[in-house]
């Protein structure tokens, strides 16, 4: 375990099992609304209760 090459290997084995193939993953897909201004400030989300402005809609669920 003291070899380098092995040590990079094993690291990257680690990252692409335990984030790139995990649920995780799901948080990044699907499609980003377009925004004039680039930063998703003039974007929002409709929701029964009103409008959202993008940048403070939570991308996480407690389900």
């Amino acid at each position: 375990m003291t070899d380098p090459v092995l040590q990079q290997r094993l690291a990257k084995y680690l990252v692409l099992q335990c984030f790139r193939h995990s649920t995780l993953e799901d948080f990044h897909a699907g499609t980003s609304p377009p925004s004039a201004t680039g930063d998703n400030s003039a974007v929002t989300v409709s929701s029964p209760y009103g409008p959202i402005p993008c940048p403070e809609v939570s991308r996480l669920y407690d389900d």
